[in-house]
């Protein structure tokens, strides 16, 4: 075979007109051949995020990080908010007005709270506790992980146990509709996904081994005959998401007339997600008499209290607070047509109280944020070196762990190949998982970050989680130290829900957290805006990816300085400014409006998770 190869060689030459020379045989140049031969299927998903094709075989990898192109290279100077700015989630004792003890709550909570390792409160529980012990309608709005959840259950909880304590003194004081019977929960507490449902309920029942009361979780996707029997006896809360409420309700398996406190927990993504039919439709019956007109309702003397809360105050948000329609649903309604999947619209009690927190759209002051940009550079390969490079030592009794967040379940996919190649385990929660799976690998990641438990055990443990939106709220896991953005968020409220799974004030005074989002070129907008407001401390809420909007006579011109966003070339600039935080006032309505808006694309993939921090 090498001789007629040799020969072969000497015809081309001498077809191309070269001349004859002698061709020794160990200098003959064989075509390597690669054994390796990746999957399709797995070249498809990962060729999209790499500018380069060596990876499959191709040609030379300019791309491949060296020195000059790492992570550590090219990211921007760490910012963060600056100092004096309003922090949500900070209890610091010191600045604590009085404690527990001067919001009015009894003891055996208190204990309960003491035994949580909680040694005062936030300033959102400092300000919307008496106002729901007041058995006011309340709606409060607070950053991520400011400890909305315990604002709300400590009321309830003292609420239910004072109705005992009235009835073992005097029976005739209560209504027969207020004592404990079967199949009749005294509270009702609704998330938009069962992983808040499930994490409001640990909670709750951590709450209860102080405060006896009985509680019960109905959940999408668990048996409902199981549901059935464990609500078939007393129960004083029942934590559940709407449709299975609705269902069970409907199934005539909970009877809600003696109901006192409706919770309607992350509002925001409530009303994201299309829950506001079934909302109403448990909701409604309990307010008002009868199903007449919006305008003609009239309130029940025994109307319960209805709380509400939201980590953003986007238009549909503050819509509903202000007793609007939508603009989809009152189009609808001139023409007589029925919006498809909307159902009725929620029709809050018109004394409703709104409280918002200082913190409210503004970025932890805690937090270290760092932009990384992209540029040519293989943005898989930029991923890996962040993931390895931000690994720190075991705080405490915690391991540090590590949250990626991407836009879309195939980009998921693609970072956790390019992890795993890089010997980095890695565990994913996106749609495309069962309920099941995602709640496996969410306790599997939680048990990672603590010492004793250690996630799935021994070396199989896996310090990071791959994940889409569907984590970027109502999830509270104090372990998680470094949150980095392998796709840079659609819009600054998603940033917003992203940077706060981590920074969370739970336990540890001063807890801090890091921030790294890969900047591509089409992100670069939306970057140095949301850049510019944390670093002057100013609510990111109205921000937009469009450089038109920061242009002279543009509508956010106003948020750039007046400057029309103008870029430097090659880098993105800061500048720094006052603090511009935002009071705490209760009043309705009110503000700017925005949040949440889709700025790059017409629509979003999401897919929940509440946004309410759990201390």
């Amino acid at each position: 075979m090498l001789v007629q190869f040799s020969l072969l060689m000497l015809l081309i030459n001498v077809f191309r007109g070269q001349a004859l020379r002698p061709t020794a045989v160990g200098r003959l140049h064989l075509p390597s051949k690669s054994f390796y031969r990746i999957s399709p299927s797995v070249q498809q998903l990962v060729t999209p995020f790499r500018l380069h094709s060596s990876a499959f075989g191709g040609a030379a990898d300019d791309s491949a990080l060296t020195p000059d192109n790492s992570a550590a290279q090219k990211s921007s100077k760490p910012f963060g908010a600056p100092k004096g700015a309003a922090d949500d989630s900070s209890f610091d004792a010191s600045s604590s007005k009085g404690g527990w003890a001067s919001l009015g709550l009894m003891d055996e909570l208190k204990l309960g709270l003491d035994r949580a390792n909680l040694s005062s409160p936030t300033p959102i529980q400092e300000l919307a506790i008496p106002a729901l012990l007041s058995s006011n309608s309340v709606a409060f709005a607070a950053a991520t992980g400011s400890g909305k959840t315990l604002a709300y259950l400590l009321p309830v909880m003292q609420k239910l146990k004072g109705e005992e304590l009235l009835m073992g003194s005097s029976s005739s004081s209560l209504t027969e509709a207020s004592s404990r019977k079967v199949r009749r929960p005294r509270a009702v507490i609704m998330a938009p996904t069962r992983e808040l449902a499930s994490q409001i309920l640990s909670v709750l029942k951590d709450l209860s081994h102080t405060c006896k009361l009985s509680s019960v979780g109905i959940i999408g996707g668990d048996d409902m005959g199981k549901q059935r029997r464990s609500l078939d006896k007393c129960v004083d809360i029942v934590v559940g998401t709407p449709g299975r409420i609705l269902k069970h309700r409907n199934d005539g398996n909970v009877f809600l007339g003696s109901v006192s406190t409706f919770v309607i927990d992350e509002t925001d993504t409530m009303l994201e997600q299309g829950f506001q039919g079934d909302i109403a439709e448990l909701l409604h019956p309990c307010l008002y008499r009868g199903d007449e007109d919006r305008e003609k309702r009239e309130c029940r003397e025994s109307a319960p209290q209805v709380v509400l809360t939201t980590a953003t105050m986007t238009q549909a948000v503050r819509r509903l607070l202000n007793g609007e329609e939508s603009n989809k649903v009152a189009k609808a309604r001139e023409r007589g047509q029925e919006v498809e999947g909307g159902g009725p619209t929620i029709a809050l009690p018109k004394t409703m109280r709104v409280l918002e927190a200082a913190g409210l759209h503004r970025a932890v002051p805690r937090l270290r944020q760092v932009f990384v940009d992209v540029g040519p550079t293989d943005k898989l390969s930029l991923l890996t070196d962040v993931v390895t490079s931000g690994v720190s030592s075991k705080v405490g009794n915690r391991n540090p762990l590590t949250m990626v967040f991407c836009n879309t379940v195939q980009s998921c996919r693609a970072a956790e190949h390019a992890l795993a190649e890089s010997g980095v385990d890695s565990l994913c929660y996106h749609g495309d998982l069962s309920s099941g799976d995602r709640s496996l690998n969410l306790e599997a990641f939680r048990g990672a970050g603590m010492d004793q438990e250690g996630g799935t055990g021994g070396g199989g443990r896996c310090d990071v989680l791959v994940c889409t939106d569907m984590a970027a709220r109502g999830l509270d896991i104090p372990s998680v130290e470094h949150v980095v953005m392998f796709d840079f968020p659609l819009n600054s409220v998603d940033y917003l829900h992203r940077a706060g799974r981590t920074a969370r004030g739970v336990g540890d005074v001063g807890a801090k957290g890091k921030v790294t989002a890969l900047v591509a070129k089409r992100d670069k907008v939306l970057a140095k805006a949301i850049e510019e407001a944390v670093v002057r401390g100013e609510p990111l809420d109205g921000l937009s990816s469009r450089k038109s909007d920061y242009a002279r006579g543009g509508k956010l011109e106003r948020r750039r300085g007046g400057t029309g966003g103008e870029r430097e070339k090659g880098k993105m600039r800061r500048r720094t400014g006052g603090v511009g935080g935002q009071t705490m006032r209760g009043k309705r309505g009110g503000g700017e409006g925005g949040g949440g808006q889709k700025t790059r694309r017409s629509k979003t993939r999401r897919s929940g998770g509440g946004g309410g921090g759990i201390r």
